[in-house]
């Protein structure tokens, strides 16, 4: 994840400064070290603040929805950083597209692509405000929305300034990093309605199913069978919310091992 990091910033470096970039980076070196190390410190932290900030966010949605997953820390942290690699590029993405009128122009490209840019941020503001209010996710709107904006406004931190300018605002990424680190704990039902999003985007949670015994392909229906939302699938385990039997509107966490039981989802792609 560091490294991706690395990469995007020296890309951005040499395509904003061209050939002189070299030349301009030595000259600094020279002169600011100083200033050079604290700013590609608070850089590295940066990185690692994002490292974490998937497991940041997925701890919180499973706080605020009453189990923990112990095995995603461990045998599968694989799986991890597939998800947050997914949602990493999906920011990025919806980033750039919300934002890239301001980057564009910071950039001094040709106005035509500035308008084109700003019409597009237009329809997508949109179309995330009107599926906000279908599905009545508000939370995920402020929270994909915050996300967003903060990317984007780093992104625009680098494109606005030169070496010189990077290494002066040396804590531009230390406040970046806070804000990543502190939001999420403050407002903890926004970045839990974040993290299950990120969770059905890979089929892996936040949507409803029904567990069964094992079928036969003779059978569509078990005798046995446990409705609810499922709040984290893993290869070893799901997790399931299930409505109390009394009137209260409690809801109770299930854990039932996934050798044991068949899963239907029952939501539909269109």
């Amino acid at each position: 994840m560091e490294m991706f990091f690395v990469l995007l910033m020296l890309g951005v470096l040499f395509w904003e400064r061209g050939g002189g970039a070299k030349k301009e980076l030595l000259k600094v070196v020279l002169e600011n070290k100083r200033g050079l190390i604290k700013y590609l410190g608070s850089a590295a932290l940066l990185a690692m603040t994002l490292s974490v900030l998937p497991s940041l966010l997925l701890s919180i949605y499973m706080r605020q929805h009453g189990f923990f997953a112990y095995e995603i820390f461990g045998s599968q942290q694989g799986g991890m950083r597939i998800i947050s690699l997914n949602v990493l590029f999906n920011f990025i993405v919806l980033s750039v597209s919300l934002m890239g009128a301001a980057i564009f122009w910071k950039a001094k490209v040709p106005w035509l692509l500035v308008a084109l840019s700003t019409v597009t941020a237009l329809l997508i503001a949109l179309g995330l405000l009107g599926v906000a209010y279908y599905a009545k996710s508000y939370d995920l709107l402020v929270a994909t929305l915050f996300f967003t904006f903060l990317i984007g406004g780093y992104v625009l931190f680098w494109i606005s300034n030169g070496i010189d300018g990077k290494i002066n605002r040396w804590w531009v990424p230390l406040v970046f990093s806070g804000i990543a680190l502190v939001t999420p704990v403050i407002f903890h039902s926004y970045a839990a309605a974040l993290a299950g999003n990120a969770l059905f985007q890979m089929r892996v949670g936040g949507m409803p199913v029904v567990l069964t015994e094992p079928l036969g392909f003779g059978k569509s229906v078990s005798d046995n069978a446990i409705e609810g939302k499922l709040l984290l699938r893993t290869p070893e385990l799901y997790y399931l919310e299930v409505a109390g039997e009394n009137s209260t509107g409690a809801h109770s966490v299930v854990i039932v091992s996934s050798e044991s039981v068949s899963i239907s989802y029952k939501f539909n792609d269109k």
